[in-house]
């Protein structure tokens, strides 16, 4: 019997489309398709699966520009229903609800289900038009996939009905694993040894507020000669960042990194004492999640999806967004005791061991697809 064909929409740009293809791939036929370029070309380079790219401008576009996402839509939309090769398929899924989700809806696509990716769903409906294609695209969806309570609030008040969303964090333990080492031994292995390392891995874009970041460094490295600050990722904010390093004079002590994989990444958390998230939203951070699990201590911001895994002072730090001050305070009292760091890091990764079951969530996720497909029939 032959496999069912499921297709897989979204720009490609993210750890989480890895995460959902590496696994959808080896239950279905799966096609990728997107309007970013650069995602088809490193969708097929990372998965070996089929991409299609569906057209767009000339320049790549930002995930986060959701101007010109706006603007784009009516093309976006005629492009999902007169594709430039056959997409014909059993199912599909469509990533982010204000640009992807919405044109799926739009173009007459059925049955789909729809990813929610955080900001779609927590900060976009602030602003009446995209409040209006977020609605839309949760409303016309069979099932909407959320990972945190916050975005399942979220898309209640956006008119979905509770039945139809299912929930579970993106996360897999178990490859994370893999990367579980001493960390004097990770230290040594990245030419960190001696040190005492912060780490920063979120994009470099506003809604992370990665300069909220770099304002604290200086405290933070004051009478901690040690101390170096690593800064994964780039963005559009990676060029203000780094002069506001130079202009603070912290750059000698602040490592950019640049874009890494997957695994480099968590070789460079897994050596961390120190994790450091500035987000202003989010649902369920991946990151947040790998940090727990590789002994990194989380200092973030107190926003609905961290409060869900952090208790403050137990198996992590809270600060309010935007307070680099009070950001240098907590990670300060985390450098000062080494006991303090040992303490919370293991019983963060209990937490995640607790609550987090990935082999579980896929069968419900895996359920919830056949489900929409049966519906078709």
């Amino acid at each position: 019997m032959p496999r069912r064909r499921l297709l897989y929409l979204h720009d490609g740009k993210s750890l989480y489309d890895l995460f959902f293809l590496n696994f959808l791939k080896g239950h279905f036929d799966v096609v990728f398709g997107t309007f970013s370029r650069s995602g088809a070309s490193s969708i097929a380079r990372q998965t070996g699966l089929r991409t299609v790219f569906l057209g767009g401008p000339p320049l790549e576009l930002p995930v986060h520009d959701m101007v010109k996402a706006l603007l784009l839509s009516p093309l976006r939309t005629f492009r999902l229903k007169f594709p430039p090769v056959p997409l014909d398929a059993d199912l599909t899924l469509a990533c982010w609800a204000t640009t992807y989700g919405v044109c799926t809806y739009a173009a007459g696509i059925r049955p789909y289900g729809l990813v929610t990716w955080g900001s779609d769903v927590l900060i976009h409906p602030s602003y009446p038009p995209l409040r209006v294609m977020a609605s839309q695209a949760i409303k016309g969806s069979s099932r909407i996939y959320v990972d945190s309570r916050a975005e399942l609030k979220a898309v209640v008040g956006l008119g979905a009905q509770a039945r139809k969303v299912v929930s579970f964090p993106r996360f897999d333990l178990e490859y994370v694993k893999g990367h579980m080492a001493a960390k004097e031994a990770c230290k040594e292995k990245l030419g960190l040894k001696g040190r005492e390392v912060v780490i920063f891995d979120r994009a470099h874009d506003p809604v992370h507020d990665p300069l909220t970041m770099i304002e604290a460094i200086p405290d933070i490295v004051s009478g901690h000669p040690d101390v170096v600050v690593l800064i994964a990722g780039a963005g559009r904010l990676t060029r203000a960042m780094k002069f506001r390093a130079s202009s603070l004079a912290v750059a000698g002590r602040t490592m950019f990194l640049g874009h890494l994989t997957r695994g480099e990444l968590l070789d460079y958390v897994g050596a961390s004492d120190v994790y450091v998230s500035t987000s202003r939203s989010d649902g369920t951070s991946s990151s947040l999640l790998e940090a727990m699990a590789l002994g990194a201590v989380p200092v973030v911001t107190s926003i609905p999806g961290n409060l869900e895994w952090i208790e403050e002072g137990v198996d992590g730090f809270l600060f309010p967004v935007g307070s680099s001050v009070e950001l240098s305070r907590k990670v300060k009292t985390l450098l000062e005791s080494e006991g303090l760091r040992n303490g919370m890091g293991e019983t963060a990764l209990a937490t995640v061991r607790e609550r987090v079951d990935w082999a579980s969530s896929s069968q419900r996720f895996l359920a919830s697809l056949s489900e929409m497909m049966a519906d078709r029939l």
